[in-house]
């Protein structure tokens, strides 16, 4: 398995962001190719009780690396992306974007 993994900071419009993830990020992101699983949490803090330095983590979940690759590099993928970077630039977040692997 291989993952897409984003990490969103706390938005300046947390209301705006949130509901335009639920409405519009995410069915847009629900059509890449070959995706099997769609993870997305609200980070609430630190097990020592402080502030995490994100608000959102989006985890994308495809059977290979070669899959997502495929999926990222298509339409889909690129539409995604502009999405997203147009998501954060509204709403004043940013995205930390990582790729993992199963090992």
């Amino acid at each position: 398995m291989a993952s897409l993994i984003v990490l969103y900071t706390k938005p300046d419009d947390v209301e705006g962001f949130e509901s335009y993830y639920r409405e519009t990020h995410a069915p847009i992101a629900g059509k890449l190719p070959g995706i099997r699983e769609v993870n997305v949490s609200r980070i609430l803090g630190t097990p020592r009780g402080t502030p995490a330095p994100y608000y959102v983590k989006a985890e994308l979940v495809f059977d290979s690396m070669d899959d997502m690759s495929a999926a990222l590099q298509g339409e889909e993928g690129m539409n995604t992306s502009r999405d997203a970077m147009e998501m954060c630039k509204r709403f004043g977040a940013d995205a930390e974007i990582m790729l993992a692997d199963d090992f």
